[in-house]
């Protein structure tokens, strides 16, 4: 069992870590989501053309 105030406890390091993570993934997938819009307006021809 681990010990109040024992320094090798990195369960809350391991929290941020993890929360770190999750937000890093989500913002991969809402970029991923725009891109995979933005081909498929491509594709339809209704893209942005300059």
């Amino acid at each position: 069992m681990i010990a109040p105030n024992d320094p090798n406890d990195d369960r809350e390091r391991d929290e941020e870590v993890e929360r770190f993570v999750a937000r890093a993934g989500s913002s991969f997938a809402i970029l991923l989501f725009a891109v995979a819009i933005l081909v498929i307006l491509r594709w339809a021809g209704l893209g942005i053309d300059q």
